[in-house]
């Protein structure tokens, strides 16, 4: 009995430390914190924080709470080397992505700019809050083959092994990576947002036909508002195992309180869930946002057009909270895990394939046992 009270406590301990971290990260969106029960900074923050992967965007909240620039060096020296390793980083991947983009300009080719390298430079006001690990590029389906020749005469060369290259152009919605060898960027350059294979579908022309240019007639473009959000969201829910993905609830959370309350916005975003087919998961991220984040978006807005409490059971939103949780909370579940890496293979393979694949693992496991 004693030992079981210990646990619990604890248990909510780390609960109660998660939440908090959650809640300072939060004020990226916010811009202030909130919960007059917020504990004090601390190295078990730092230490959870880095843990979690959001040591970076921790720093950068942390250092924005009043009264707290001050301690963050000494409250927080492994997010503190995280944020600025980051900013280092980060300010080299803009500064190729410009010269990139200005090449694909050049030769007449459209390229749009997908997640970290959008993200970094026009939703966080600190792009060192958000690490990058390499520049997502976009192009017409029509145009990726000029846009490979583009990238190896600027020096770029496939990193990854020939059985890679092989499965990339066959299965997935991007060239194999291809990385500078004196500047060191890796470059990925899709033709879609996901696998052909994939149970979703999201039209290229459709996307095109709403991007938006950064500047005048320079031919570089970022998603539509709606697209960008709904594009983190299936990278984070559809494309990903989930779990620890704490960094990309956080973009979402970031995009979602950067539109606060604009209804123009929310009618968009719930437009295009209905055309593409996502109203299920926009309703998991959503309810997700408002129980790790406590993100605000408009509730009569979402009830109005049948996207707030619909057809997501909430046994399911509970086992995404969990996953993307299990590292900040320090309660992982490998079955959990292992769940969700074989559900993301079904949403992206064909059917066949991952049935054959799952027959496979069967058998294998059969004959260990036997």
């Amino acid at each position: 009995m004693i030992e079981s009270l210990s646990t619990r406590s604890v248990l909510a301990s780390r609960r109660k430390l998660a939440d908090d971290v959650c809640a300072i990260l939060a004020t990226l969106g916010t811009g202030s914190a909130h919960d007059p029960d917020l504990r004090p900074l601390s190295a078990e923050m730092d230490d959870v924080a880095v843990e979690a992967e959001v040591g970076a965007a921790f720093f950068a909240a942390a250092r924005g709470l009043a009264g707290a620039e001050e301690r963050c060096d000494d409250l927080l020296p492994r997010c503190r080397e995280r944020y600025f390793t980051t900013a280092g980083h980060t300010t080299h991947l803009l500064k190729r992505t410009e010269q990139v983009v200005h090449a694909f300009a050049d030769a007449d080719i459209p390229v749009a700019l997908l997640k970290g390298v959008a993200l970094a430079k026009w939703t966080y006001v600190d792009p060192a809050a958000r690490p990058m690990v390499d520049i997502d590029l976009l192009v017409p389906p029509q145009e990726v083959e000029r846009g490979e020749l583009l990238l190896r005469r600027l020096g770029y060369q496939i990193c990854v092994s020939r059985r890679h290259e092989r499965d990339a152009r066959r299965w997935l919605h991007h060239l194999p990576e291809y990385r500078h060898p004196k500047h060191g960027d890796t470059i990925e350059l899709h033709h879609a947002l996901v696998p052909p294979s994939a149970k979703v579908r999201i039209e290229s022309s459709v996307l095109w036909s709403d991007v938006r240019p950064i500047a005048p007639g320079a031919g570089v473009y970022v998603l539509s508002p709606a697209d960008q959000f709904l594009h983190v969201m299936l990278h984070l829910l559809y494309s990903s195992p989930i779990v620890g993905r704490l960094r990309q609830l956080l973009d979402l959370h970031v995009l979602a309180s950067r539109a606060g309350g604009n209804s123009a916005y929310w009618q968009r975003v719930s437009v295009r869930a209905r055309q593409y087919g996502l109203q299920d998961w926009l309703n998991t991220s959503v309810e997700l946002l408002r129980r790790i984040f406590g993100t605000y978006v408009p509730p009569l807005l979402l009830e109005d057009r049948g996207l707030a409490h619909s057809a997501t059971a909430p046994a399911d939103v509970d086992r995404y909270e969990r996953a993307i949780c299990a590292v900040v909370r320090r309660e992982p579940d490998r079955r959990l895990a292992a769940q969700l890496a074989r559900r993301k293979m079904w949403l992206e393979r064909p059917t066949l394939a991952m049935g054959l694949r799952l027959a496979v693992s069967a058998a294998r496991r059969s004959l260990t046992l036997s």
